[in-house]
């Protein structure tokens, strides 16, 4: 006899590990509901908080990874630029060929046209 109710489908290894009770069973559900959503086992797994895959999903986020190279050479910035931007907003240092920059997000660094270099320095240009 079971205590417990028995799940006909059980989740993937590992993403339920350390939870309990009502956080395992709600846990359950939001896996069923993303994997049934068009979200694979990898999306969720490496993602560290599964609930907003789908908010990402709707502004463009599909899970590809991109280097701050690829940013680079996407938009036309310089990889220093790149870099510098990514220090402003407190983002860590790591390798510039390391993707682990979501695709939307580098697509939001402006192309080349929309950067200025009066007397030399690098700035972004307004309008």
């Amino acid at each position: 006899m079971y205590v417990d109710a028995v799940d006909p489908e059980p989740a993937p290894p590992g993403l339920l590990d350390g939870l309990d009770g009502r956080a395992r069973q709600e846990r359950q559900q939001l896996l069923r509901w993303l994997l049934d959503h068009g979200f694979d086992v990898d999306q969720v797994r490496n993602t560290p908080s599964p609930i907003l895959l789908p908010a990402n999903r709707v502004y463009g986020d599909d899970g590809t990874l991109v280097s701050a190279r690829t940013v680079a050479d996407s938009s036309g910035a310089p990889l220093d630029l790149i870099s510098r931007l990514h220090r402003a907003v407190r983002l860590a240092r790591v390798d510039p060929d390391k993707a682990i920059y979501a695709r939307a997000d580098a697509e939001s660094i402006p192309s080349r046209s929309a950067f200025a270099v009066p007397g030399g320095r690098l700035t972004l240009q307004s309008g």
